[in-house]
């Protein structure tokens, strides 16, 4: 093989030196960058993995979009290798958590918060808080309250068969029956000094024998050792007390005298107290005055007592105005009861609460004791709620959330509301007690209902 040494290359005519195809220049140093021009390389005269980082200076600027192909919601991060790889896009919701730097970052997904332990204890507190200031049913924003410190919270004429505790607190399902016969074992009856006297005491004033009055004897009560009015007494808060030995919705009384005269104005008051100290009202005043073709005369109270819905121990006959009538000979035989009897099926059915804005779920927290037997929920109570003013209703289904102090909770969370929803979105709660009979009664003590 034949060498040519020569300082320098130039071309007969022209500037190309032509090298025929098949053919190389070997050597070292036989073209530098001064003989490449300016974008003559492209990625066909690159070898594969030919330009390595170190050739990539940090000011090449190379876009992100030649590291990678991807697609809309995808993320690149560098993995163990230290290259640049793409996360696909994730699911709608989830978010990218980082695992530390041992470990490629992935999608994760939020767990919904569950609040229902602290709706649980927002109803609970509510309800302390009321019971601690005696309130009737309050409102919070988008909830409401009642622990049935009085009957305001509730809707009478959407009720049934509810009675009210007014020691107790709670309503229960009751049944009215005419307590009859002797019930001095189990009434007591008292009066002021000058309400009755006994005839034997020669018109002294004293009390008479007052338990006459529920000795089960409409007629016989009428001798010397029974009781009269004072004759042309005032009757100015004068009384005649009756202690029921329990707490116990009277609905009506009967009276039976031997004499239709008038005695003066008279009312109905009761209270959960012997002293009366905070007796209230029941029904309006009347004349104390019996009516009928013959003795026993009667008069009934079905008008000032029918509407009552509260249970009270204690109940008494207060002189308004006026006087007994002059009459000598006007006997007092006997005074009966018409009470609710514990044990009957009760609908109980809530005033209405606007909403801020159209619910679409329901949540409700109630407690409830067991007077008799073991309550099952939703076999023997059930709750619902409305959004149209109880027009219609979406049934719950009940949880058990254990106790707090004696009283059992039970609760339902998150319940989409699927019957009507009108506005003005007026909120209601409906609770049924059924299969109720003497050996099985349940007590709701306190509600919260709850709204988004």
């Amino acid at each position: 093989m034949s060498k040519l040494k020569v300082n320098e290359l130039d071309t007969e005519s022209g500037t190309t030196i032509t090298v025929t195809a098949g053919k190389t220049i070997a050597g070292t140093d036989i073209i530098d960058t001064a003989q490449i021009a300016a974008d003559a390389i492209t990625a066909t005269e690159l070898a594969d993995n030919a330009v390595s980082n170190s050739q990539v200076t940090a000011a090449a600027a190379i876009a992100v979009s030649k590291l990678e192909t991807g697609n809309r919601g995808d993320t690149l991060f560098w993995n163990a290798a230290t290259q640049a790889v793409r996360l696909a896009a994730g699911t709608s919701g989830q978010f990218l958590q980082t695992q530390g730097s041992g470990a490629d970052p992935v999608w994760g997904s939020v767990t919904e918060y569950d609040d229902s332990g602290l709706q649980d204890d927002i109803a609970l507190l509510g309800f302390r808080v009321a019971s601690n200031g005696s309130l009737a049913k309050y409102n919070l924003v988008d909830q409401t309250v009642d622990d049935f410190q009085d009957g305001s919270g509730v809707s009478a004429p959407s009720s049934t068969a509810e009675s009210r505790s007014a020691s107790g607190n709670y309503y229960y399902g009751a049944v009215s029956t005419w307590e009859t016969g002797d019930r001095s074992s189990t009434i007591t009856v008292t009066s002021d000094a000058n309400t009755f006297y006994d005839p034997a005491s020669a018109q002294a004033g004293t009390a008479g024998t007052n338990q006459q009055l529920v000795n089960g004897s409409t007629t016989g009560n009428n001798t010397t050792a029974s009781m009269k009015q004072w004759p042309n007494q005032g009757v100015t808060n004068r009384d005649i007390r009756f202690d029921l030995g329990s707490a116990k919705v009277v609905t009506d009384a009967i009276w039976y005298q031997s004499t239709t005269n008038g005695n003066g104005t008279w009312k109905w008051q009761a209270d959960s107290q012997s002293s009366y100290a905070s007796a209230v009202d029941v029904g309006s005043s009347f004349t104390l005055q019996a009516s009928g073709g013959s003795a026993p005369y009667t008069q009934t109270w079905t008008t000032e007592l029918g509407s009552n819905v509260t249970a009270y121990r204690y109940w008494r006959l207060r002189g308004v105005t006026g006087n007994f009538t002059a009459a000598t000979d006007q006997w007092i035989h006997e005074v009966e009861f018409k009470v609710d009897v514990e044990g009957a099926d009760m609908v109980l059915v809530s005033t209405t609460t606007a909403a801020q804005a159209a619910p679409t779920k329901g949540d409700i927290v109630f407690t409830y004791t067991n007077g008799a037997g073991t309550t099952t929920l939703g076999t023997d109570v059930t709750a619902e709620i409305s959004a149209d003013g109880g027009s219609t209703w979406t049934a719950m289904t009940l949880g058990s959330e254990g106790s707090t102090g004696s009283h059992n909770i039970a609760t339902a969370h998150d319940v989409t509301i699927t019957s009507t929803i009108t506005s003005p979105w007026n909120m209601a709660y409906r609770i049924k007690t059924l299969n109720q009979a003497v050996g099985k009664t349940t007590r709701i003590h306190a509600v919260s209902l709850g709204w988004s």
